[in-house]
């Protein structure tokens, strides 16, 4: 979600730019306010975390989260708890991670990019 928000915000100075063409009067100047896109990014988030969990929750769905481990079709460990149940859903997220390689401190993960103190050019 949070690289379709910054797609769409992309798609503006296209579509700007578009516009006069079109019998739009653009003012000059316009200018992405990166900050408030930031912000509003987070912003949107928390959000769809909020909603996500209540979903879970008014789904009869018990979130666990810590270092899980499977025994069986049922089972769980999570630290020094086990738990049995009849559906078992194991989410192990995911993030980005460079390689070891030369050149490593030129490079950038999606996920940097959205808190890069300023638009990159």
């Amino acid at each position: 979600m949070p690289k379709k928000l910054y797609s769409y915000a992309a798609s503006y100075a296209h579509a700007f730019e578009e516009a006069t063409g079109f019998g739009w009067a653009v003012p000059n100047g316009q200018r992405l306010d990166w900050p408030t896109l930031k912000h509003r990014r987070a912003a949107e988030i928390a959000r769809l975390i909020e909603v996500y969990e209540h979903m879970l929750a008014t789904g009869g769905v018990q979130v666990l989260r810590g270092r899980a481990r499977l025994t069986d079709a049922h089972t769980v460990v999570i630290g020094n708890h086990q738990i049995t149940a009849e559906h078992i859903l194991v989410a192990t997220g995911a993030s980005a991670s460079l390689p070891d390689m030369p050149g490593r401190e030129l490079v950038m993960t999606s996920d940097a990019m959205f808190d890069l103190p300023q638009v990159p050019g």
